[in-house]
């Protein structure tokens, strides 16, 4: 059974939240850091996803555990100005817009 980590923070910092649920050998769950993303940037997960050209049926796939893949993984780097390997949770913390 995979145990997976849900939007509910156990830190302040998102980092902190990522690494420690990597430590317990829980999976990555996209929409969190997503979320984060938007809420930081100050808009909703929907209106983030309009703006670069997704369907809001992509957050709710994304909610359920899938991850986004190439053109969309960029889109998604591009708008909020980070690597694709932050998206992907191989980096702790946010090191540019570089992918």
């Amino acid at each position: 059974m995979m145990n997976l980590v849900y939007s509910q923070y156990l830190f302040d910092d998102f980092g902190e939240h990522l690494c420690f649920a990597q430590k317990l050998g829980l999976t990555f769950v996209f929409y969190d850091l997503y979320s984060e993303l938007c809420k930081v940037k100050g808009v909703s997960l929907s209106r983030a996803a309009e703006s670069m050209g997704l369907s809001r049926t992509s957050v709710v796939k994304w909610k359920a555990g899938s991850v986004p893949t190439g053109a969309t993984l960029n889109k998604i780097a591009a708008y909020f100005g980070v690597s694709t390997d932050y998206l992907l949770g191989n980096e702790q913390k946010n090191k540019g817009s570089g992918n």
